[in-house]
This record gives structure tokens, sequence and C-alpha cells, in this order.
């Protein structure tokens, strides 16, 4: 598999594959010791996690983006760098209750994917079923893998 750069996140910053173990222990760390989480707030913003693959003709993006609708996700496709966007809006406190814990991200996110090779950006597809998006980008002709006959005498 070719590398696959997540450019950008909630936050702005770059991220690469091999750090998403660090990018992990460093969100967990954030929601242990964030006053805004002890005091029953909730996050600005999140970073919905995806699965990225590549067969022999597409590569395939699947974003967990549960209880949003189609129309509060947009998908743009520019210069290789594929990049989803959205928001989640922010639930309303229930008057007279009392929350011990908010955890369910809120606010808007953003995941940008700069690909490796060239897609073909007529034919991308994208479908959104049981909160689940699949983007499905086919590989152009040039960066499809071709048998090279050898010539010879």
């Amino acid at each position: 598999m070719r590398l696959y750069i997540p450019t950008r996140s909630a936050a702005g910053c770059n991220t690469s594959a091999y750090a998403s173990p660090l990018l992990q222990l460093t969100r967990e760390l954030d929601q242990l010791f964030a006053p805004a989480h002890e005091a029953g707030t909730p996050p600005v913003g999140f970073v919905p996690p995806l699965d990225l693959s590549e067969t022999e003709h597409a590569v395939q993006v699947k974003l967990d983006l549960p209880g949003l609708t189609r129309e509060q996700i947009k998908l743009s496709l520019q210069d290789e760098v594929l990049t989803i966007t959205g928001e989640r809006p922010v639930d309303t406190l229930e008057a007279g209750a009392e929350y011990h814990r908010r955890e369910r991200a809120q606010g808007r996110f953003e995941r940008s994917i700069r690909l490796a090779l060239p897609i073909d950006a007529a034919k991308v597809t994208a479908s959104y079923k049981e909160g689940v998006l699949v983007v499905t980008l086919p590989k152009s002709q040039e960066a499809k893998p071709r048998q090279i006959d050898i010539a010879g005498n």
C-alpha cells in the first residue's frame, strides 16, 4: 500500500498514519485532565475515525459518523486531497438534569487525506448508510499497474 497522509484534523495539526497510537494517547490524556470535561462541557469539535484501503482499481475511505445526516456532511477532492467536513449539532442540556459525564463528540470536524496517486475524479462515488460514510476513489489509468512486454530478437 502506498503512503497516505491525513493532513489535517479538527485542530488543524499535521498527523501521519504512524502517529495514530500517540494521537489516541493524547486524546485520552486530554479527556482525563481537561477541565472542560470535568465541568461537563462537551469538547469543541472532534476527529471521526476512518479506515483507508486500496485495491488494484480504487482507494476506499470509510468514516464513522453516527447521528449525522447526509446534508451535514460535505466532500471535496482537489489536487489529490480528499476533504471530508461536517458538523454534529451540540446537544442542548436537559433542564434539571445533572450530567456526570458528557463524552459524545460534538461540533465541527474536518478530515483531509492526501492521496499518493492520481484519482479519476469523474468516477468518485460516496454512500452513507447506518452512520458509515464510504467514499470510493477509482484510480486513473496512469495509476493502475500494467504489464510491460519485453521486446527481443
